[in-house]
Order: C-alpha cells, then structure tokens, then sequence
C-alpha cells in the first residue's frame, strides 16, 4: 500500500521538473515511473472489484478513443505551436570549420530550452506542458533549417543542415546587400524567420511539419574596433624598377563566440576621388592567415606592393588645391583620420578561399578609419644664410612688409614608418614667428621656391636646402620685435633663437613619381648669428659733403660715407628717415633712399636736414654748435640715430617700435680717405711775426664744396699751458672750399703775452718752429647758416717764428 503513494508523488515530481527548464532534446529520457509494485487484494473485497473493474476498463477504453482523437487531430497542431512559442536558443559558441564550395561547415553549441510561460494560448501551454511532463524527453532527427529575411523579399539567406552544421549559402544577391546596409549603417534591425521540418522519435517516429520561428535582431552590432600596431613602408627592388613595399599589422577586436580560420586574401585599397562617391586605386594587398579565436582579439597583417601611383591620384581635383593624395596624406600627417575603402580584389591568393567568398569579397566595398600620425619633432633644426631684409619703401611698390630673402636649410627626421628614397624639389611655406615662446610675425612663402635635399649618412635623417625670395614678414607684435632687433644690434656674445610653428607644401620626387604633399607640419626653431658689437665695427668714411640749402638756422646737405658690413646678412631699404642726435638733443634727421646694404663694403649716401632748433629749442642750438666746435676740432665724436613713427611711411608701427633702439656710431673723420690713418686737422699749421705782432693759419675746409666765412674770431695760442699772445679779429675772411686746397689766412693781429714763460719760448724759437696749442671762439657762416662754435684743437699745431 505504500508504493502507490511514492508513485503518485514521483509522477508530480517530473510534470513540475520537465514543464519550465527541461531540454528539449534529451540523450537520456527518463521513465514516467520509476518504481510500480502492486499488493494483491483481500478475498473478501473480490466481488465489489470485479464490478469496479468492469467501469474502469469501460473508462479506459473511452479514454483510449480520446486520446487518440487527441493524438491524431488536436495534439500536432498544439505541438507545432509549443514549439515555436515555447523554445528558446541560446548559442554559447560558434566556429567554422572550413569553407566549402557552397558555403561554410559550422560547429554550434547551443542549448535549447522551453518556457512554457512564453506561450499565451491557455490550452496549448497546458498541453504543452503536460505533454512534456508525460514525454519526459524525444530525439529529433537531423533536418533543414532555411534562414529567411521578410525585410529583403522574403530572400532565401541559406540553408543549414542541422546537425552539425553545414551551412550552404544561398543568395549571394542578398548577403551582398545585406554586407552593404550593415557597413554603411543603415541596419538598425534584422527581422529573420527560420523555416524547418522535424521528426522526433518517441514510441515511434513522429513528423510535426514546417516550424517557423521569427525574431527580430535589435542590437546590431557595429563594425569591430581595431588598433593599427605597425606601419612601415621602405623602398625595394621589383624587376628592373623601384617600388615600395608597405606593412601593416593590426589588432581587431572580437567580443563574440567565433572560431575560424581565414585563408589568404587578396584587397584593393583605394582613396576617396575627386567626385564624391568615387574611388580611386591606391594599392594591392594581401593578408596572411588569419586565426580567430573566441573572445580574442584578431591579429592582422597585411602587405602590399606600390609600383607607381596613378595620374587619377596625384592629379588635383576641380576647384581645389588638392589631390586624392594630398587630401589622404594631409590627414594622416596632421594626425587627423583619414578615410580608406577596401574591397576584394577577385584573386584567389594560394587557391585556397572558395570562389563564392572570392565573389563576394570583391562585389562589397568597406569603408575603414585610417587613424592618422603626428610627427612631433619632424624638424631638428632651421638656419638661415645669406640673408636679406627689404623694408617696404615710401612709394608704396615694395608692399606693406619686410621682405625676406635667404637660403634656408633644414634637418628632417624621418619617421620609423618609412625607409624611403626622397627628393624633395620645391617648397611654400607659412609660419608663424616667435621669440621666447611670444610671436611677433607670420612668414608667407606664397611661391614655389628650388629646393633640394640630401640623405645624411647613416642617420634617418633628411637635410633640405632652399631658396627663399622676397618672402613677406607680416610683424604682428612691435614690442616683441623691437626685442629682437635690439638682441641681433647688441648681442651678448650668443646667437639668438627665434621659434617657428607653421606647415608647408613639398613637391616629392620618389620612386613611384613625383606628387604634392600639403601642410606638412614645420615646427622648429632658427638660429640667427648676432651682429658684431657696434663698438668693434670698423668706422664710416666720409667720401663726401655737400651743402645743398641753407637758412638762418638749417642746412640740407648730402653726405656720402663708406661703411663695411662685416655680417652675411644683406639689408634692403628703399626708403628710411632717422632722427640724429647728441647729448640727448635731437639735432636733424637723416634719409636713405634705394641702399643696398652687402657683405663688406658699401657706399651710403645720406640727405641730412641741420635743423637742432626746430627739434631742440636753444639748447639744441648749444649742443650742436659744441658737437661742430669738437668735431673740428679733431675730437672723437658721435651720432646717435634712432627711428621714429615717420621712418618708415608704410610701416609707421614699426618704426614707433625700433624708436626705443638707438644706436651710436662714430662720425667720421673729416676729410680722411683712411679711417685707420691720422686724422686731418682744421688748422694745419701757424706762422708768427714778432716784428709785426701778427700770424696767418694754413687752414683745411672740411667741406669740399662749400666755402666758410669766418666772421669773427677771439682765440689764444699756448705753449705747455702758458700763454703766448691772443687774437681778437673782428673782419670776414673766406676759407675756400676744401677740394680747391688748403686756405692760407691773412695775417690776423696778435697781442703778445710779454713776459710769460710762453713768449719766452717763441723768441727763443725765432726762424725754427715749436708746438704749441690754439683755443678760439668763432662765428661760421656757411651760406645763410651762421654759427658759433669753440676751437679746441686735441693735437698741437706746428707753428714756425718769423722776425
């Protein structure tokens, strides 16, 4: 009596286990019970069981009839229906085992389960799950499962024989568009059905019929990500010519459950065209054998063989400057993603991919990131040499802005990636200009410029030489110009360094051909040599000087000096206006016009305006009659000359700025034709009557053209500080022009200083000569200028005694 119970209870036990989590497809099906013994019954009960028999036998029969109504009409149909409704798939890995002519062998391991709670039909899901309880577990045949997508014509995708799977495509057509509506994006969801016949055994074979299952794909995954780790491209020889070999390594991600092996493949690479929507063919690559494994990222490499690049890719496209090349390199050196397409390119590398991936590969075209690279440091080193600056000049025809000229060379790094053989032809730059991290100018190579370039031995690295003309210098901080020209005028024994940071353009001569690169990145910094220290920069020469006008407090003359310029920098100057000064007094300005300032000698001619009172009032007037007096007088003196707003007309900021720079230069020697020699003297030498008390002077004009009058003169002439006599002469007298010779004075009355030392010395002297110094005040006039200046002579004058 207490098997039965166990029975019943073991009967609930499997309906509960088998109706939510149970497999469907069982190795190992369990018996509905698993232990049924029988006790015979009591004698006296016989005659009430028989009776009981008979209705329970009556009850079965009819229970019979309905199952088997059940059976033959009600149960597959609920059965088809379970199934679709109930079964769920979960697909814990995927590999191919190989690829076939049709399609792919794959191996699938998934488990399938049934939730009855996945059914909405009240009936079905208790049938389903009392049929399951009572069936406990079935055996399904092998069969065919058709893989269809409603969203694309109801198209046959494949078909996979199940089991283990082989999977024959059967669309090319469809899994082409497909590919394409996935790489561009434009699949956001895949509705698919599957469509397959089974049979399971279960106390005989039993065929359900077609089964459809639908579901929709919401999560499309996107394309997987990838990390270029190697890129290298060196230069090789193919056949009797040169090309270039390029590597590249990548790693792909793969988060999903896939195995496979990929055989070798052949691609096309190509670059975005000049119409949107074209291509244009770059290279031909191959990859190596790829393994995948699950969940582990893909290692990548791929080579390719460049022989000459096309005329569709290096020739610029309408209305811009650019190629499909430039355009594809200015990304990549800029650190910028380029774009790239590649595509299967009909070859069957090794014969060992079968034909239809062939086909397919070469009919879908994907568009792939080219991560750019930016090369930090590409340029070790500027310098330039044979330098010229041209100012813009006061009428307008030099432009707006210094001009630079010079020869400018470079030193490239070249990046690991390349081991390339290159000729760089001609240059165009813009950069901007700075010192001490501050920029003052943008430099504008507009035209191509010649260039050259030459590998250095043994080192990755390029030296570029080139010819830069007439480059325009647009100064856009005067303060911190001002800076620079004051280091390069007053140098502290060092060069100084200016920054550069800007691209340029470069015509490349290679192996393949020869191409534009635009904007390549040119950062770096410039060495300038210093000008020598003024105080050690050989002396003017005065050639000439020539009073042009004159008034009561001006003159306007025309000076011509020799100045040697001891740098390798030239200076250009069309028009240039300075203002003249000593002692802290503007006394006139100067003006240069068309100087072309070389290497070594140069001849400069000056157009000078004498005006100390108009700039300086009176004082001026006291400072320029003493700086006349002492420069007559043989002393060393100088001129300070300094910019101001007006220096230069088209560049009135620039010469605001420079105004803060001074700078001092001795003024030459008058009448000197070697500046190293003795100085010549405004009184050569003196000769004494002492009978008459008188002495003329054999005086040199310092002016070549132009006569002095001298209109009064007081002086004293002296011996070792002791005075010898005085001159108080109140007439005019000429002194001639100094190209037509020395002047000889008339004789000017003198008022012997009788009993001092120095008169002893002169009639100690009489028809001999002694040295002796002269001090005197006079008043020039030179035209309808008239001055006072004070006589001072620094060496003494010979002076010869005549009864």
């Amino acid at each position: 009596m207490s098997s039965k119970p166990s029975s019943v209870r073991s009967s609930r036990s499997s309906y509960h286990e088998a109706s939510e989590s149970s497999p469907l497809l069982s190795t190992d099906p369990q018996p509905l019970y698993s232990d049924l013994s029988v006790t015979p019954p009591h004698p006296l009960a016989r005659h009430r069981q028989s009776r009981w028999a008979s209705i329970v036998a009556l009850s079965a029969l009819c229970g019979c009839i309905v199952a088997f109504l059940l059976v033959g009409f009600v149960f597959p149909s609920a059965v088809e229906t379970y199934a679709q409704d109930a079964a769920v798939l979960d697909i814990s890995s995927l590999s191919v085992d190989s690829f076939t002519a049709k399609g792919a062998k794959v191996h699938v391991q998934a488990t399938v389960k049934i939730d009855a709670n996945r059914v909405r039909n009240w009936g079905v899901r208790t049938l389903g799950r009392v049929g399951t309880a009572v069936v406990g577990s079935v055996r399904v045949n092998e069969f065919n499962l058709d893989v269809r997508l409603p969203d694309y014509g109801y198209a046959l995708l494949g078909t996979a024989q199940v089991r283990g799977i082989e999977y024959r495509a059967r669309s090319l057509d469809t899994i082409r568009i497909l590919a394409s509506d996935y790489i561009t994006g434009s699949l956001k969801a895949l509705k698919v059905v599957g469509e397959f016949d089974i049979t399971i055994q279960k106390w005989g074979s039993h065929k359900l019929g077609k089964i459809i299952q639908e579901f929709t794909l919401t999560d499309i995954p996107a394309l997987p990500t990838y990390e270029i780790t190697r890129l290298h491209a060196s230069e090789v020889e193919f056949g009797h010519k040169k090309a270039i070999l390029a590597n590249v390594s990548a790693l792909i991600e793969n988060p999903y459950p896939l195995a496979f092996d990929v055989p070798p493949l052949g691609f096309q690479v190509s670059l975005p065209g000049c119409k949107v929507g074209s291509y244009v063919a770059a290279a031909v690559v191959t990859s190596s054998q790829i393994e995948i494994k699950p969940n582990r990222a893909i290692a990548v490499d791929v080579s390719g063989l460049v022989q000459s690049l096309s005329v569709d890719l290096t020739t610029v496209c309408p209305n811009t400057h650019l190629s499909p090349m430039d355009a594809f390199l200015g990304s990549y050196l800029h650190g910028e993603e380029a774009v790239v397409y590649v595509s299967g390119d009909g070859s069957n590398v090794g014969g060992n991919a079968p034909a239809w991936l062939v086909e397919l590969l070469n009919s879908v075209t994907v568009q792939v990131p080219f991560p750019g690279h930016t090369f930090d440091n590409i340029v070790q080193s500027f310098g330039l040499s044979h330098v010229n600056i041209k100012l813009p000049g006061g009428d307008g025809n030099t432009g707006l802005f210094p001009l630079l000229s010079a020869t400018v060379e470079a030193i490239i790094a070249l990046p690991e990636e390349m081991n390339l053989g290159l000729n760089i032809t001609r240059l165009k730059a813009i950069a901007d200009v700075s010192y001490e991290h501050h920029a003052f100018g943008t430099l504008d190579i507009k035209k191509w410029i010649p260039a050259e370039s030459e590998r250095i031995p043994d080192e990755r690295l390029l030296r570029v030489r080139g010819e830069v003309t007439d480059a325009p210098l647009n100064v856009t901080d005067y303060g911190t110009f001002q800076k620079v020209i004051g280091k390069l005028l007053f140098p502290d024994g060092k060069g100084i360094n200016l920054g550069i940071d800007g691209t340029a353009d470069a015509d490349i001569n290679t192996s393949l051909g020869e191409f534009i690169v635009h904007n390549i990145p040119a950062s770096g910094n410039i060495t300038l040599d210093a000008f020598p220290n003024l105080g050690s920069m050989p002396s003017p020469k005065l050639n000439d000087i020539v009073v042009d006008s004159t008034t009561d407090q001006s003159m306007n003359l025309k000076i011509s000096v020799s100045t040697e310029n001891p740098t390798p920098w030239e200076v250009v100057v069309p028009y240039a206006n300075v203002l003249i000064s000593n002692g802290g007094f503007v006394l006139g300005n100067g003006t240069i016009k068309n100087l072309h300032l070389v290497k070594g000698m140069n001849t400069v001619i000056v157009h000078a305006a004498w005006d100390p009172l108009g700039y300086s009032g009176k004082n001026g007037v006291k400072a320029g009659e003493k700086l006349l007096g002492n420069y007559i007088s043989g002393h060393n003196t100088t001129l300070t000359l300094s910019t101001h707003e007006g220096s230069f007309p088209l560049m009135p900021h620039l010469g605001k700025a420079l105004s803060g720079i001074e700078i001092t230069v001795p003024t030459p020697h008058l009448g000197d034709s070697d500046s190293d020699g003795p100085p010549s003297h405004f009184i050569e030498s003196a000769t004494m009557f002492l009978v008459s008390s008188t002495a003329n002077f054999l005086v040199r004009n310092p002016l070549p053209h132009n006569g002095i009058i001298i209109n009064t003169l007081d002086g004293v002439a002296l011996y070792n500080g002791s005075p010898i006599g005085t001159i108080n002469h109140k007439n005019k007298f000429l002194i001639k022009p100094g190209k037509d010779g020395e002047t000889m004075t008339p004789r000017l009355p003198v008022a012997w200083s009788f009993g001092s030392v120095g008169y002893e010395v002169v009639k100690k002297a009489l028809w001999g000569q002694l040295k002796l110094r002269a001090e005197a005040t006079c008043k020039l006039s030179i035209g309808n200028l008239m001055v006072e200046v004070f006589y001072n002579g620094m060496d003494p004058i010979g002076a010869h005694v005549r009864p």
